[in-house]
């Protein structure tokens, strides 16, 4: 409603000064004109079909009129009749057509205005809003009837606040260099750039404006909007766009995120010179709701940077959008590769599947000594990034993959993986030597017993897992019942300590390394206080989601604190971003291609976490 009633002021004040000057009559160009009595029949037909809203058969009649027919006298009718036709139609493109064939043949057509002012309609509809503005431009500097100048006034405005970007507004500016247009265009300038804080450059585009024109019909209206943009606070108003799966099967998670969001803003809103206004977003999981939620974002250019979505998928979509809008994107807790590439303005705070493998490779060769490995991992798109990234970097570095096994979803009988894994291993440490040792001495019949389970295989030094978090429950005792003596290396999803601490689980979880993107420590006071500040203030204890949304959330404020107050801004200081502490843990895009590769190596055994690395 307040926007609604900001542009109505406006509207009021144009309407105010407008002026009409006296109408002249126009005539169509010379043309060989044909008094053709078939051509009057059948346009009456079609003017009697469009009223009767059968705008097809309509649309029929005067396509004809306007292409088969000899030049007649009512050319041009049927030419701006076939636009309205096809507009009703929704056939935008066709109407266009038609209607710049007067443009362009019948310039001084009494229907010049009515064919422009139907392409900046038709142009609306397909979402061209610079082309549509344009054409409304066009009628407010060359018409010279005040009904349709002040209905192209009122839409430009309106497209102009709402669907146009600041850049959109300058290229406006040069190309209607004077006139009408350019008072409009430049008084929207300067709202525009008062709202993201740029109050100084504001008053000066005005004060220019009239110092030139200073008895230009717009100049009590243009010193009219100097005068409330010098009398403004000075604290500026900007926002941060948000877009979460708010009601969807994610909802909880979303929840977690927004909320950390928030309890970031009211902590710091006190302690910054401007207030922050968020602008939440519900995608409802729908990737159509996700485009629509960033194409309202984008236009609104006191929308600095944007927080989301959760799901890379749906994070890829708006890529194009913040891309062409040229704003900063901050996916909290995406972790696809290639995401970052899609667009120089994605910044991804959670480091990609190849880096996570790469790294937990390289400490498990150079830090921890492991030479032989095997590989357990579900077979889809996360488990295959993970373990490719892992075993391309073991194989460079010089050890050996012995084993790699795949399981599909819902999974939970691995027998047949680890009893192929096992024999590999029973192979490299020479099977029937094996047998020999550990039967010697026995009788024929104790042999025949002989178990040959019995025997821990301890060829494999490490076996690399990137399983989700329901799958461990299943696969701990499996391993441990396939009697395979070789430290568990993983993904993120083995940091849940009530699986860890399940009791098919917790006494065979031993020595186990996983890599994170964060790592909560009780122990610190430093999270202990926070903790316990977030629990008072939203009656939740923090989880991995409540500190991405507040970690996201945090690193902008940081940009605001060092007076970043535009998108182009916020780009610059998210590059240069190196070793930023969030409560999950440090922040690096700088020369890391706008992937955060601060990424922590942590240690589980005998119930408590340690940071590695």
């Amino acid at each position: 409603m307040k926007r609604k009633l900001m542009t109505i002021t406006l509207f009021t004040f144009f309407s105010l000064l407008w002026f009409c000057n006296a109408s002249i009559s126009q005539t169509i160009e010379s043309h060989d004109i044909i008094e053709n009595p078939e051509a009057a029949r059948l346009f009456n037909q079609g003017v009697e079909l469009y009223r009767n809203k059968d705008y097809t058969q309509a649309k029929q009649i005067f396509t004809r009129l306007a292409y088969e027919l000899p030049t007649h006298q009512h050319i041009t009718s049927a030419l701006f009749m076939t636009g309205k036709s096809n507009y009703k139609l929704g056939n935008y493109d066709q109407a266009i057509e038609a209607l710049n064939k007067i443009k362009t043949d019948y310039k001084l057509s009494n229907y010049l205005d009515d064919s422009y002012y139907v392409i900046a309609k038709s142009y609306y509809r397909k979402g061209e809003y610079y082309n549509s503005v344009r054409e409304f431009l066009w009628i407010i500097d060359n018409s010279t009837d005040k009904k349709i100048i002040d209905k192209s006034r009122n839409l430009s405005l309106q497209i102009i606040e709402y669907d146009l970007s600041l850049q959109d507004i300058m290229r406006l500016e040069q190309e209607f260099s004077e006139g009408r247009a350019n008072a409009l265009l430049r008084i929207k300038h300067a709202q525009r750039l008062t709202q993201i804080g740029q109050r100084n450059e504001a008053i000066s585009i005005l004060e220019s404006f009239l110092d030139d024109n200073p008895r230009h019909e717009f100049s009590s209206v243009t010193r009219e909007v100097l005068k409330d943009i010098r009398n403004k606070d000075k604290v500026v108003n900007l926002k941060i766009g948000v877009i979460l799966p708010l009601s969807s099967e994610f909802a909880s998670q979303a929840e977690a995120i927004l909320r950390g969001i928030k309890y970031a803003v009211n902590q710091q809103n006190n302690r910054l010179s401007q207030n922050i206004e968020l602008i939440v977003k519900d995608t409802e999981g729908n990737i159509m709701n996700c485009i629509e939620a960033a194409q309202d974002l984008v236009r609104d250019e006191r929308v600095i940077g944007i927080i989301g979505e959760l799901e890379s998928e749906k994070t890829a979509s708006i890529t194009p959008l913040v891309n062409q809008h040229k704003i900063p994107l901050l996916p909290p807790i995406a972790f696809e590769n290639g995401l970052a590439e899609l667009s120089e303005y994605v910044y991804q705070i959670n480091g990609n599947l190849d880096s996570r493998g790469e790294l937990l490779a390289e400490y498990a060769f150079n830090e921890l000594g492991h030479r032989t490995f095997a590989t357990l991992s579900p077979a889809d798109n996360y488990g295959k990034r993970m373990t490719d990234s892992f075993t391309a970097t073991i194989d460079q570095l010089g050890g050996e993959i012995i084993a790699q096994k795949w399981y599909y979803e819902n999974t939970e009988d691995l027998v047949r993986q680890f009893e192929s894994m096992r024999e590999l291993g029973m192979r490299r440490m020479n099977k029937d030597s094996l047998y020999r040792a550990y039967t010697r001495g026995m009788n024929e019949y104790q042999k025949a017993r002989f178990d040959m389970g019995d025997i821990p295989v301890t060829s494999i030094d490490a076996m690399f897992c990137p399983i989700y978090t329901e799958d461990i429950q299943y696969i701990i005792p499996q391993l441990a019942f396939s009697n395979i003596r070789s430290q568990i290396i993983g993904g993120q999803y083995w940091y849940d300590t009530d699986e860890l601490r399940a009791k098919n689980v917790q006494s065979h979880a031993q020595n186990l390394i996983f890599i994170s993107s964060y790592f909560l420590d009780d122990h610190t006071s430093e999270f202990y206080n926070f903790k316990s500040a977030y629990t008072k203030a939203t009656s939740k204890v923090p989880d991995a989601m409540d500190l991405a949304g507040y970690d996201s959330m945090l690193l902008l404020l940081d940009a605001l604190k060092h007076n970043v107050r535009t998108r182009g801004e916020l780009k610059e200081y998210l590059d240069n971003i190196e070793n930023f502490q969030g409560i999950r843990g440090p922040i690096t895009f700088k020369n890391n291609g706008r992937v955060n590769k601060d990424q922590r190596i942590i240690e589980y055994t005998h119930g408590q976490y340690k940071v590695l690395k």
